[in-house]
């Protein structure tokens, strides 16, 4: 199977996420995604899945936890189930979850 970022259609997430899915199964899902700004507004935590955030180009901030890390092309953030996190800045980067992510997994906290 073969996947172009060109060829899949862009899905708007929110004001600054829009994603590309690339692949999903039952174990993962892949998707390249374009920030500008902060995603998501809010912390979330996902009860179930664990993500990778690689970084193609751009810089900005990834929190995870109490913990804000700089993040410039090539850099990669690991993020753990039930830990908060949340996008800060203008970049591309590829998004790995697994299991597969499941937006009903998604928790948005509060403030």
């Amino acid at each position: 199977m073969k996947k172009s970022v060109s060829r899949s259609r862009p899905r708007r997430i929110d004001g600054a996420f829009f994603i590309r899915d690339l692949a999903s199964a039952r174990t993962f899902s892949l998707v390249h995604g374009t920030l500008d700004g902060t995603h998501p507004a809010r912390p979330t935590v996902n009860r179930r899945s664990d993500r990778a955030y690689f970084i193609l180009s751009g810089s900005g901030s990834i929190r995870v936890g109490a913990r804000r890390y700089r993040v410039r092309q090539n850099d990669l953030v690991l993020v753990r189930k039930l830990v908060p996190h949340q996008l800060r800045g203008r970049l591309r980067c590829l998004v790995i979850t697994a299991p597969r992510f499941d937006p009903k997994d998604e928790r948005l906290l509060k403030k």
